[in-house]
């Protein structure tokens, strides 16, 4: 990897490394790399849950989003299901408590739908 920055402060990366990145990437599980995108949405959500005050509108997208993709990939999940669905439900637990405390929201969160079970 080279220690070479963009205009924007990114690592700039070669086509032989994106090359090697993206072959990489073709021999994993592809359970694995979703799991591991579900686990960002989960961070995602309680990123925005344990902010003061949470912001429960956008910790909703992230949750729905986990649900989401958890939902429709159900019976094709095979070593991960059991832990992307209790993260799911810790999650959502998680949400409920701190929404039943009343906290003040933003005007853009007051028009949320609570997540989808």
């Amino acid at each position: 990897m080279t220690d070479n920055f963009d205009s924007d402060g990114n690592p700039e990366i070669s086509s032989e490394e994106m090359d090697r990145i993206r072959e990489e990437i073709r021999g994993s599980d592809p359970e694995l790399i979703i799991a591991n995108h579900c686990y960002g949405l989960f961070e995602l959500a309680a990123i925005h849950l344990t902010t003061n005050p949470p912001n429960l509108f956008a910790a909703a997208m992230a949750i729905d989003s986990l649900g989401a993709i958890t939902t429709a990939l159900d019976d094709r999940l095979t070593t991960t299901k059991g832990d992307l669905n209790d993260a799911l439900a810790q999650i959502r637990l998680a949400f409920v408590q701190l929404s039943s405390l009343g906290s003040d929201q933003d005007d853009e969160d007051e028009n949320f739908d609570a997540p989808e079970d």
